[in-house]
Formats: C-alpha cells, structure tokens, sequence
C-alpha cells in the first residue's frame, strides 16, 4: 500500500511539473 502511495504522489509530482512547464 505505501508503495502505491508513493507512486501516486511521484505522479502528481511529474503532472503538476508538466502543469507549470506548459503555462
């Protein structure tokens, strides 16, 4: 579960990054 966890939040990390790069 925990692993599952993090990968999610690596996610959210990479999406909001790609959030930013594009504005």
């Amino acid at each position: 579960e925990d692993t599952i966890v993090s990968v999610g939040m690596s996610r959210a990390l990479k999406q909001a990054e790609q959030a930013s790069g594009k504005k």
